[in-house]
Protein backbone atom coordinates (compact mmCIF):
# COMPACT_ATOMS: atom_id res chain seq x y z
CA UNK A 1 0.00 0.00 0.00
CA UNK A 2 2.96 2.33 0.65
CA UNK A 3 4.26 1.73 -2.87
CA UNK A 4 0.79 2.31 -4.31
CA UNK A 5 0.35 5.51 -2.31
CA UNK A 6 3.71 6.80 -3.50
CA UNK A 7 2.89 6.04 -7.17
CA UNK A 8 -0.56 7.64 -6.96
CA UNK A 9 0.79 10.67 -5.09
CA UNK A 10 3.41 11.28 -7.77
CA UNK A 11 0.84 10.82 -10.54
CA UNK A 12 -1.71 13.19 -8.98
CA UNK A 13 0.80 15.64 -7.48
CA UNK A 14 -0.36 14.96 -3.92
CA UNK A 15 1.31 14.41 -0.58
CA UNK A 16 2.12 10.74 -0.03
CA UNK A 17 0.86 10.81 3.56
CA UNK A 18 -2.57 12.13 2.49
CA UNK A 19 -2.84 9.54 -0.26
CA UNK A 20 -1.97 6.77 2.19
CA UNK A 21 -4.69 7.95 4.56
CA UNK A 22 -7.20 7.90 1.69
CA UNK A 23 -6.23 4.35 0.74
CA UNK A 24 -6.50 3.12 4.33
CA UNK A 25 -9.90 4.76 4.77
CA UNK A 26 -11.09 3.19 1.52
CA UNK A 27 -9.96 -0.27 2.67
CA UNK A 28 -11.68 0.24 6.03
CA UNK A 29 -14.95 1.14 4.29
CA UNK A 30 -14.67 -1.93 2.06
CA UNK A 31 -14.10 -4.15 5.10
CA UNK A 32 -17.13 -2.71 6.91
CA UNK A 33 -19.25 -3.10 3.77
CA UNK A 34 -18.21 -6.77 3.42
CA UNK A 35 -19.23 -7.44 7.02
CA UNK A 36 -22.55 -5.66 6.52
CA UNK A 37 -23.25 -7.74 3.41
CA UNK A 38 -22.42 -10.90 5.34
CA UNK A 39 -24.75 -10.01 8.21
CA UNK A 40 -27.57 -9.10 5.80
CA UNK A 41 -27.16 -12.27 3.75
CA UNK A 42 -25.94 -10.53 0.59
CA UNK A 43 -23.03 -12.81 -0.16
CA UNK A 44 -22.94 -12.54 -3.95
CA UNK A 45 -24.60 -10.91 -6.92
CA UNK A 46 -25.58 -12.20 -10.31
CA UNK A 47 -27.74 -11.58 -13.35
CA UNK A 48 -31.40 -12.51 -13.35
CA UNK A 49 -31.73 -15.79 -15.29
CA UNK A 50 -35.15 -16.86 -13.98
CA UNK A 51 -38.24 -15.10 -12.64
CA UNK A 52 -41.33 -16.45 -10.90
CA UNK A 53 -44.88 -15.08 -10.94
CA UNK A 54 -47.82 -15.95 -8.71
CA UNK A 55 -50.95 -16.73 -10.73
CA UNK A 56 -54.52 -15.76 -9.77
CA UNK A 57 -55.19 -19.31 -8.51
CA UNK A 58 -52.18 -19.18 -6.18
CA UNK A 59 -49.88 -21.36 -8.28
CA UNK A 60 -46.35 -20.27 -9.23
CA UNK A 61 -45.11 -19.98 -12.82
CA UNK A 62 -41.40 -19.95 -13.66
CA UNK A 63 -39.94 -18.23 -16.72
CA UNK A 64 -36.44 -18.99 -17.97
CA UNK A 65 -36.58 -17.98 -21.65
CA UNK A 66 -35.51 -14.44 -22.54
CA UNK A 67 -38.75 -13.51 -24.32
CA UNK A 68 -40.95 -14.92 -21.54
CA UNK A 69 -38.93 -13.06 -18.87
CA UNK A 70 -39.20 -9.78 -20.80
CA UNK A 71 -42.98 -10.09 -21.24
CA UNK A 72 -43.46 -10.94 -17.55
CA UNK A 73 -41.30 -7.94 -16.61
CA UNK A 74 -43.34 -5.62 -18.85
CA UNK A 75 -46.62 -6.72 -17.28
CA UNK A 76 -45.28 -6.43 -13.73
CA UNK A 77 -43.64 -3.03 -14.29
CA UNK A 78 -46.78 -1.66 -15.94
CA UNK A 79 -48.81 -2.61 -12.87
CA UNK A 80 -46.12 -1.31 -10.50
CA UNK A 81 -45.60 2.08 -12.14
CA UNK A 82 -49.32 2.75 -12.72
CA UNK A 83 -50.36 2.24 -9.08
CA UNK A 84 -50.83 5.98 -8.53
CA UNK A 85 -52.72 6.81 -11.74
CA UNK A 86 -56.01 7.05 -9.86
CA UNK A 87 -54.60 9.52 -7.31
CA UNK A 88 -55.42 13.29 -7.24
CA UNK A 89 -52.24 14.40 -9.04
CA UNK A 90 -53.34 12.38 -12.09
CA UNK A 91 -56.86 13.77 -11.92
CA UNK A 92 -58.48 17.17 -12.48
CA UNK A 93 -57.60 19.86 -11.33
CA UNK A 94 -54.04 18.99 -10.19
CA UNK A 95 -53.23 17.15 -13.44
CA UNK A 96 -54.11 20.31 -15.39
CA UNK A 97 -52.06 22.56 -13.09
CA UNK A 98 -48.86 20.53 -12.93
CA UNK A 99 -48.94 18.26 -16.01
CA UNK A 100 -46.70 15.22 -16.11
CA UNK A 101 -43.31 16.92 -15.65
CA UNK A 102 -44.27 19.55 -13.06
CA UNK A 103 -42.58 22.41 -14.94
CA UNK A 104 -45.62 24.72 -15.14
CA UNK A 105 -46.26 28.11 -13.55
CA UNK A 106 -48.30 26.32 -10.88
CA UNK A 107 -45.20 24.31 -9.92
CA UNK A 108 -43.19 27.52 -9.57
CA UNK A 109 -45.89 29.02 -7.36
CA UNK A 110 -45.72 25.91 -5.12
CA UNK A 111 -41.98 26.46 -4.65
CA UNK A 112 -42.65 30.12 -3.88
CA UNK A 113 -45.28 29.10 -1.31
CA UNK A 114 -48.11 31.05 -2.98
CA UNK A 115 -50.00 28.30 -4.84
CA UNK A 116 -53.78 28.55 -4.70
CA UNK A 117 -56.10 26.26 -6.63
CA UNK A 118 -59.34 27.49 -8.17
CA UNK A 119 -60.93 24.21 -7.14
CA UNK A 120 -61.26 22.48 -3.75
CA UNK A 121 -58.42 20.06 -2.95
CA UNK A 122 -58.25 17.06 -0.60
CA UNK A 123 -56.67 18.11 2.70
CA UNK A 124 -53.74 15.69 2.37
CA UNK A 125 -52.74 17.06 -1.05
CA UNK A 126 -53.16 20.67 0.12
CA UNK A 127 -50.86 20.04 3.11
CA UNK A 128 -48.34 18.28 0.85
CA UNK A 129 -48.18 21.19 -1.60
CA UNK A 130 -47.74 23.64 1.25
CA UNK A 131 -44.83 21.60 2.63
CA UNK A 132 -43.08 21.77 -0.78
CA UNK A 133 -42.38 25.49 -0.56
CA UNK A 134 -38.69 26.35 -0.87
CA UNK A 135 -37.00 27.29 2.44
CA UNK A 136 -35.83 30.90 2.70
CA UNK A 137 -32.21 29.83 3.20
CA UNK A 138 -32.30 28.00 -0.16
CA UNK A 139 -33.95 30.96 -1.90
CA UNK A 140 -31.18 33.29 -0.73
CA UNK A 141 -28.54 31.04 -2.28
CA UNK A 142 -30.07 31.42 -5.74
CA UNK A 143 -29.78 28.93 -8.59
CA UNK A 144 -27.29 26.07 -8.46
CA UNK A 145 -24.11 26.59 -10.43
CA UNK A 146 -23.76 24.28 -13.40
CA UNK A 147 -20.13 25.18 -13.98
CA UNK A 148 -18.08 22.10 -14.71
CA UNK A 149 -14.30 22.29 -14.80
CA UNK A 150 -12.02 19.94 -16.69
CA UNK A 151 -10.25 19.12 -13.42
CA UNK A 152 -13.51 17.94 -11.83
CA UNK A 153 -14.29 15.92 -14.93
CA UNK A 154 -10.90 14.19 -15.03
CA UNK A 155 -10.91 13.44 -11.28
CA UNK A 156 -14.28 11.69 -11.52
CA UNK A 157 -13.54 9.55 -14.54
CA UNK A 158 -10.12 8.47 -13.33
CA UNK A 159 -11.79 7.06 -10.20
CA UNK A 160 -14.77 5.54 -12.06
CA UNK A 161 -15.08 1.76 -12.29
CA UNK A 162 -14.98 0.30 -15.77
CA UNK A 163 -17.42 -2.43 -14.75
CA UNK A 164 -20.22 0.08 -14.07
CA UNK A 165 -23.22 -0.64 -16.30
CA UNK A 166 -24.63 1.99 -18.66
CA UNK A 167 -26.98 2.19 -21.61
CA UNK A 168 -25.45 0.22 -24.55
CA UNK A 169 -23.80 3.03 -26.43
CA UNK A 170 -20.62 3.90 -28.29
CA UNK A 171 -19.41 5.70 -25.12
CA UNK A 172 -19.02 3.21 -22.27
CA UNK A 173 -17.51 3.76 -18.82
CA UNK A 174 -14.27 2.21 -20.16
CA UNK A 175 -14.19 4.72 -23.02
CA UNK A 176 -14.78 7.70 -20.74
CA UNK A 177 -12.22 6.50 -18.21
CA UNK A 178 -9.59 6.02 -20.93
CA UNK A 179 -10.33 9.49 -22.33
CA UNK A 180 -9.69 11.05 -18.91
CA UNK A 181 -5.97 10.31 -19.34
CA UNK A 182 -5.79 12.56 -22.41
CA UNK A 183 -5.89 16.30 -21.78
CA UNK A 184 -7.35 17.07 -25.23
CA UNK A 185 -10.07 14.39 -25.07
CA UNK A 186 -10.97 15.43 -21.51
CA UNK A 187 -11.42 19.06 -22.59
CA UNK A 188 -13.66 18.07 -25.52
CA UNK A 189 -15.78 15.61 -23.52
CA UNK A 190 -16.10 18.02 -20.60
CA UNK A 191 -17.26 20.79 -22.96
CA UNK A 192 -19.84 18.48 -24.58
CA UNK A 193 -21.17 17.56 -21.13
CA UNK A 194 -21.17 21.18 -19.92
CA UNK A 195 -23.21 22.55 -22.86
CA UNK A 196 -26.48 20.72 -21.97
CA UNK A 197 -26.06 21.65 -18.29
CA UNK A 198 -25.61 25.34 -19.08
CA UNK A 199 -28.10 25.44 -21.96
CA UNK A 200 -30.84 23.46 -20.23
CA UNK A 201 -31.59 20.91 -22.92
CA UNK A 202 -31.10 17.16 -23.39
CA UNK A 203 -29.09 15.80 -26.34
CA UNK A 204 -30.88 13.16 -28.41
CA UNK A 205 -28.49 10.48 -27.16
CA UNK A 206 -29.45 11.19 -23.55
CA UNK A 207 -33.13 10.48 -24.27
CA UNK A 208 -32.52 6.74 -24.54
CA UNK A 209 -32.44 4.47 -21.50
CA UNK A 210 -32.69 0.80 -20.60
CA UNK A 211 -34.85 -0.65 -17.82
CA UNK A 212 -33.10 -3.45 -15.93
CA UNK A 213 -34.49 -5.80 -13.28
CA UNK A 214 -32.00 -6.91 -10.61
CA UNK A 215 -32.25 -9.16 -7.58
CA UNK A 216 -32.79 -7.47 -4.21
CA UNK A 217 -31.85 -10.62 -2.35
CA UNK A 218 -29.93 -13.65 -3.51
CA UNK A 219 -32.25 -16.45 -4.59
CA UNK A 220 -35.50 -14.41 -4.43
CA UNK A 221 -36.71 -14.43 -8.06
CA UNK A 222 -40.34 -13.39 -7.57
CA UNK A 223 -41.02 -10.48 -9.91
CA UNK A 224 -42.62 -8.36 -7.19
CA UNK A 225 -39.37 -8.66 -5.21
CA UNK A 226 -37.02 -7.52 -7.98
CA UNK A 227 -35.70 -3.94 -8.19
CA UNK A 228 -36.19 -1.88 -11.34
CA UNK A 229 -33.32 0.43 -12.29
CA UNK A 230 -32.71 2.60 -15.35
CA UNK A 231 -29.41 2.68 -17.25
CA UNK A 232 -28.52 5.94 -19.03
CA UNK A 233 -25.57 6.70 -21.36
CA UNK A 234 -22.30 7.04 -19.46
CA UNK A 235 -21.85 10.79 -19.99
CA UNK A 236 -25.53 11.42 -19.14
CA UNK A 237 -25.02 9.43 -15.94
CA UNK A 238 -22.10 11.71 -15.04
CA UNK A 239 -24.20 14.83 -15.73
CA UNK A 240 -26.85 13.56 -13.30
CA UNK A 241 -24.18 12.98 -10.67
CA UNK A 242 -22.85 16.51 -11.12
CA UNK A 243 -26.35 17.96 -10.67
CA UNK A 244 -26.82 15.82 -7.56
CA UNK A 245 -23.51 17.01 -6.07
CA UNK A 246 -24.44 20.66 -6.66
CA UNK A 247 -27.82 20.11 -5.03
CA UNK A 248 -26.18 18.52 -1.99
CA UNK A 249 -23.65 21.37 -1.84
CA UNK A 250 -26.44 23.94 -1.81
CA UNK A 251 -28.42 21.96 0.76
CA UNK A 252 -25.38 21.72 3.04
CA UNK A 253 -24.73 25.43 2.68
CA UNK A 254 -28.36 26.27 3.48
CA UNK A 255 -28.44 23.75 6.37
CA UNK A 256 -31.54 22.24 4.75
CA UNK A 257 -30.64 18.57 5.23
CA UNK A 258 -32.21 16.35 7.85
CA UNK A 259 -29.86 15.09 10.62
CA UNK A 260 -30.53 11.49 9.57
CA UNK A 261 -29.39 12.21 6.00
CA UNK A 262 -26.02 10.44 5.90
CA UNK A 263 -25.62 9.61 2.20
CA UNK A 264 -23.38 11.74 -0.06
CA UNK A 265 -22.25 14.00 2.80
CA UNK A 266 -18.77 14.79 4.05
CA UNK A 267 -17.90 13.36 7.46
CA UNK A 268 -20.97 11.09 7.16
CA UNK A 269 -21.04 7.45 6.14
CA UNK A 270 -24.07 5.40 5.16
CA UNK A 271 -22.58 2.45 7.05
CA UNK A 272 -22.75 4.48 10.28
CA UNK A 273 -26.45 5.11 9.68
CA UNK A 274 -27.08 1.40 9.08
CA UNK A 275 -25.25 0.59 12.32
CA UNK A 276 -27.25 3.19 14.27
CA UNK A 277 -30.47 1.77 12.83
CA UNK A 278 -29.56 -1.77 13.91
CA UNK A 279 -28.58 -0.58 17.40
CA UNK A 280 -31.85 1.35 17.70
CA UNK A 281 -33.87 -1.75 16.86
CA UNK A 282 -31.82 -3.81 19.32
CA UNK A 283 -32.55 -1.29 22.10
CA UNK A 284 -36.25 -1.31 21.20
CA UNK A 285 -36.26 -5.11 21.43
CA UNK A 286 -34.67 -4.89 24.89
CA UNK A 287 -37.46 -2.60 26.12
CA UNK A 288 -40.42 -4.14 24.28
CA UNK A 289 -39.58 -7.82 24.58
CA UNK A 290 -36.82 -8.33 27.18
CA UNK A 291 -37.51 -12.08 27.58
CA UNK A 292 -36.92 -12.70 23.90
CA UNK A 293 -33.72 -10.65 23.80
CA UNK A 294 -32.23 -12.72 26.64
CA UNK A 295 -32.50 -15.97 24.70
CA UNK A 296 -31.53 -14.46 21.35
CA UNK A 297 -28.11 -15.56 20.15
CA UNK A 298 -25.63 -12.69 19.72
CA UNK A 299 -24.74 -11.72 16.17
CA UNK A 300 -21.14 -12.30 15.15
CA UNK A 301 -18.95 -10.79 12.49
CA UNK A 302 -17.14 -12.91 9.90
CA UNK A 303 -13.82 -12.08 11.53
CA UNK A 304 -14.91 -13.74 14.80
Amino acid sequence: MNNLAEALANDQNMDKHKMLLQLRQRETQRSVARKNRYLRGKLSNGSTTMVTVENTNGSISEFVKKQDIEQANLRTNHNKFCQSHHKPFYQFPLANDFRFKGTTMAANSVLAGVYESNHPLPQAEADFLQALSMPETVKRLGSSSMNLSTEQYVTFWKKAKESTSAYPDALSFSTMKAGAFSHLISQIECMLTRIPLKGGYAPRRWKHCLDVMILKRLGITHLDSLRSIVLFPADCNYAFKHIGRQMMYNAEKAKALAPEQYGSRKRHRATDLATNKSLTYDILCEHICPERSKIQEPRTHPST
